[in-house]
């Protein structure tokens, strides 16, 4: 996969995504703010969400339960939602700022908005993701696709991929996330899960719905084979509906920071320094030995540091004699032992 010419795979640093929802409070200078804020913390991408209230539902049906019981949803997107005519302007200044602008897709109108502003790829929240007609409109872009499996079964994971790599999607990601805000309980073993399965079809990635203070998530998912991660960012000491679940901008960057030190340290080569011969056994003098004599348990040993012949041989080194002078102390090499006829 390849979002402005940023490849994105498991070889490569996570791709980094800084959700904006709903913590611009009803502001488009405060989501001016945190689209450079997260560019400066190290996000490859910042995203925002492109719908109104009436694209998601209809007014008058009530929430039972959870944050927002008794409100309606209509009530809660209202509030919630980025005015699609901030859409171009956003666009505009991310560029300007050297950042890519993403957006999740929840409707045709804010699709065709996306596609005039040249947004380079789409989100598909899990709620949208069994919603298979919009699924192809977004598909037909033939731009990279990454979609939510929070509210997916495996079984509708796998087709609703299907329906938008048969749509033209470039290429499909897929982020395992636990659509409970906040997640308290990640389950993060399903991102191997999901690649040994799912692989070389998509890539996988996490949605970090962990609580505001949770740093670990970036880190922990990268270690399990994550490698885009999503985490919703808001401005220090700005409440919204989302602040529970986001993360200051400033504890945002060490969550990056941290995520990809895990990816170097899942990946990088291991060195080699001289610290196992300084350390490990080998076979060496430990008493005059002239040429001819033969060596024994009294002459050589196995002993540190490791410049002789390897412990294995020293059975082998036992039944055969110097052959020259060797001091106390120097190892046994192949040029002073005739370990063979």
């Amino acid at each position: 996969m390849k979002i402005n010419n940023r490849e994105i795979g498991y070889d490569k640093e996570p791709y980094i995504i800084a959700e904006v929802s709903c913590n611009h409070c009803g502001s488009i200078d405060v989501a001016k703010k945190l689209i450079k804020d997260c560019s400066d913390q190290g996000a490859d991408a910042v995203k925002i969400q492109a719908y109104d209230p009436h694209s998601l539902t209809i007014d008058g049906i009530v929430i039972e339960g959870g944050k927002w019981d008794g409100l309606t949803y209509f009530e809660l997107y209202e509030k919630t939602h980025t005015p699609l005519e901030w859409i171009p302007s956003l666009f505009e200044f991310a560029r300007e700022h050297k950042i890519t602008l993403l957006s999740s897709v929840f409707c045709e109108r804010g699709l065709h908005i996306l596609e005039a502003c040249g947004c380079p790829a789409y989100k598909i929240a899990s709620f949208e993701a069994m919603d298979y007609e919009l699924l192809k409109k977004v598909g037909a872009t033939g731009k990279p696709v990454i979609m939510s499996l929070g509210a997916l079964d495996d079984g509708e994971a796998l087709e609703s991929t299907v329906i938008l790599q048969g749509a033209g999607a470039e290429s499909v990601a897929l982020l395992h996330c636990v659509s409970e805000y906040p997640a308290r309980h990640p389950n993060l073993k399903r991102i191997g899960t999901l690649k040994n399965w799912l692989h070389p079809t998509t890539l996988i990635g996490f949605s970090d719905h962990g609580s505001s203070h949770n740093v670990s998530g970036g880190q922990l998912s990268v270690a399990a084979g994550a490698c885009i991660l999503e985490r919703h960012v808001h401005l220090h000491g700005m409440a919204s509906e989302d602040a529970e679940w986001s993360m200051s901008t400033l504890a945002f960057g060490y969550w990056v920071d941290c995520a990809k030190d895990a990816f170097r340290k899942m990946n990088e080569a291991p060195c080699k320094p001289d610290a196992p011969k300084r350390f490990s056994r080998s076979i060496y003098c430990v008493k005059d030995v002239k040429a001819g004599e033969r060596f024994t348990r009294e002459n050589v040993r196995v002993i540190r540091p490791g410049h002789g012949l390897h412990p294995r041989m020293f059975p082998i080194v036992l039944d055969t004699v110097a052959q020259a002078d060797i001091v106390k102390g120097e190892p046994i090499t192949t040029e002073n032992a005739k370990l063979f006829s």
